[in-house]
């Protein structure tokens, strides 16, 4: 997994960037009926904020929380979408 070139950084930075990819470039199903959970969003919404504000008073060192920050808005942002619906719960009466 370390050979020659790569660094932690690099695999790191392509699983955010694979997670931004498939939440954004998804296809659509028009039959899955979802709701948003908007509490689960902003608790993930605070961390990302929490992280970024910790990495701002780390200074250079914390540039490496940068990535965790990523994936938690992300994850805020799959939560509290209501269109695409990628990680809100699924509706138990939707036909």
């Amino acid at each position: 997994m370390l050979t020659w070139q790569h660094h932690w950084v690099d695999i790191a930075g392509g699983l955010v960037l694979a997670g931004f990819a498939f939440y954004v470039c998804r296809g659509s199903d028009s039959r899955r009926c979802v709701t948003p959970n908007l509490r689960v969003g902003c608790y993930y919404t605070a961390g990302a904020v929490l992280v970024l504000t910790l990495a701002k008073a780390l200074g250079l060192w914390g540039a490496f929380l940068l990535w965790p920050a990523a994936g938690l808005a992300i994850t805020a942002g799959a939560y509290s979408d209501s269109d695409r619906g990628s990680s809100a719960k699924p509706m138990a009466d939707c036909r």
